[in-house]
């Protein structure tokens, strides 16, 4: 079970500082909540933002003063002490309901426990945050898909060595593939080197695997995006944060734009096009902006990420902060290699059980495993140091629920040969199923199916579960 914690503003500016007050309160624990914990209190001193994150003890401060002010609501407390003191082998992850902008832009991920270590690297409580709209329930659950399409834009201006974010991606991939997990993936991108590698490895047999450029107009890469209908999108681009008055973008680079050295990418994603793939897309289930700012809206205005997951992905992941490539290169690959192992692992139980079979799926741990590579990757760097580098709680995971994302056991696609030997079957079974024995049934049934997937059978009634 998921512990969340629901963050909002008072409403009313503190007539003393002119800020809203931060309120709190526990939405759902393993835990038995006390009545009190399910009421908002004011967060006191109210959680901030740190205004630099130099020294590197600002991390672990943040996360200090960020526990201290969570464990002044009394019915918070004890829950944060229950995650704590869980076993090793057990893990509760610990999400944030956040609703404003000024909320989400409050680096969450630098909590502490009372041993002052981070909780969102502790595998006992990973670490996500919920879109504010999100209603309780988790939606119907969703079909885990035969092959599974990965969009790749890789379009950052000026970032040298990003073909490095397609090996990664390649690695993740091919692993993946070996474990049995079928992986489709296509690359946008204007990046000469980055164009070369994936060319170089489709001419050397790399199967499901293509490649395009990024148009020059946003509505065309939209359009590009759509056709392609990915389960999972990933941008490695460049951000900028938005506001009040300013639009989030992603700023994609062209071929073109890189050849005539212009400074920049030309082509702006914005907050609306984003939205409108999450509506479009048939099937969204993650949306990963591994670059700049994805995860900061400022002022009263949701970022990217999180209006992402309001309007239809099933999850997105982005940076709260600017990113360096070498962590956004470790960050991914962690990432994926946990994913795609996690959703081979799910397709097995799944495949245990009969059709309409369902499980959970978190993705907060595979997350934490980002967020530990980055951790390991600036430990030579700021060895000695209290708290170290503060570019593992740069990412941030937006979820839709309350409740774990649910994946379910659905029939296999079938060629028109297989689903005519299913209606046989199914016909003759009700036709016998009075008459002959479950054994006599069976052993017919795993002749005349044998080219059939299991998952597509009926039970020795001629039924479906």
């Amino acid at each position: 079970m998921r512990t969340v914690l629901a963050i909002s503003t008072y409403g009313v500016p503190d007539p003393t500082t002119g800020v809203e007050p931060l309120i709190a309160k526990a939405e759902q624990s393993s835990r038995l909540l006390d009545p009190i914990a399910l009421k908002y209190l004011p967060l006191t001193p109210t959680p901030a933002r740190p205004l630099a994150w130099d020294p590197p003890f600002v991390t672990r401060d943040c996360g200090r003063r960020l526990r201290d002010a969570l464990s002044g609501h009394p019915g918070i407390k004890p829950v944060l002490e229950h995650l704590a003191g869980l076993g090793l082998a057990n893990s509760e992850p610990l999400y944030f309901r956040v609703d404003l902008g000024e909320v989400e832009a409050i680096p969450w991920e630098t909590l502490c426990n009372a041993k002052d270590q981070f909780m969102a690297l502790d595998a006992r409580s990973p670490m996500g945050r919920i879109s504010a709209s999100a209603n309780g329930s988790g939606g119907a659950p969703r079909r885990l898909p035969p092959t599974l399409r990965l969009l790749a834009v890789i379009a950052a201006y000026g970032i040298a060595g990003q073909h490095n974010e397609w090996r990664m991606l390649k690695k993740a991939v091919a692993e993946a593939r070996d474990a049995g997990l079928s992986i489709e993936v296509r690359v946008l991108t204007g990046d000469p080197a980055t164009i070369s590698a994936v060319a170089a490895d489709i001419d050397a047999g790399m199967p499901g695997v293509s490649l395009s450029g990024v148009a020059s107009k946003r509505s065309v890469v939209a359009q590009d995006i759509i056709a392609f209908a990915p389960h999972v999108l990933h941008v490695f681009a460049h951000g900028s944060p938005g506001s009040d008055d300013v639009d989030q973008a992603l700023e994609l680079a062209t071929a073109s734009d890189i050849s005539t050295t212009r400074g920049q990418g030309s082509v702006r994603l914005l907050v609306d096009d984003i939205i409108g793939m999450a509506r479009l897309l048939p099937d969204p289930w993650l949306l990963t902006l591994n670059c700049c700012h994805g995860a900061n809206g400022g002022g009263k205005v949701l970022s990217i990420a999180h209006q992402a997951v309001t309007f239809g992905f099933a999850a997105s992941i982005a940076m709260v902060d600017p990113i360096g490539a070498r962590d956004a290169h470790a960050f991914g690959e962690a990432l994926y290699r946990s994913l795609f192992r996690d959703l081979r692992a799910a397709a097995v139980e799944l495949e245990k059980g009969p059709v309409g079979t369902t499980i959970e799926f978190e993705l907060a741990p595979c997350v934490r495993e980002g967020r530990a590579a980055i951790h390991e990757a600036n430990e030579a760097d700021h060895e000695g140091e209290d708290g170290g580098s503060h570019e593992w709680a740069v990412p941030v995971l937006y979820v839709q629920s309350i409740d774990p994302m649910r994946i379910v056991h659905s029939p296999a696609a079938l060629t028109d040969k297989q689903r005519s030997a299913v209606d046989v079957v199914v016909a003759w079974l009700k036709l016998v199923r009075a008459t002959l024995d479950e054994a006599g049934r069976l052993q017919v049934m795993t002749t005349m199916l044998a080219e059939v997937p299991k998952a597509a059978w009926p039970d020795v009634n001629g039924e479906f579960q």
